[in-house]
């Protein structure tokens, strides 16, 4: 519940941090950051992407939370600004980022 709570904007960061403060285990953890992810602002998508791609320290199981609750559809407008960083980053990996075909 608390997921979607952020998703729609109706608990804070600050809300989050005391739920985990109160289920301070993996499981919570998770929770904490799925919720954390999903927080209905430019910022927090934004924090939560900095987690996600530019740091390497968390657990998968808890960069799988996050990435959930980054791509809640309650958010997807917010996602746009992240096309470009997505394929910057795939750039720079030296990977190739999958190309589209032209539709006629």
């Amino acid at each position: 519940m608390l997921v979607s709570l952020a998703a729609g904007g109706k608990v804070t960061a600050a809300d989050i941090d005391a739920a985990l403060a109160a289920d301070n285990t993996a499981k919570g953890g998770e929770f904490a950051a799925q919720a954390q992810a999903a927080l209905s602002t430019p910022a927090a998508k934004q924090a939560a992407w900095d987690r996600l791609v530019v740091g390497d320290d968390l657990p998968n199981t808890v960069v799988r939370a996050a990435a959930a609750g980054f791509v809640h559809p309650a958010g997807a407008a917010l996602l746009e600004p992240f096309t470009a960083q997505y394929f910057d980053m795939r750039c720079r990996s030296g990977t190739r980022a999958p190309t589209r075909s032209p539709t006629t």
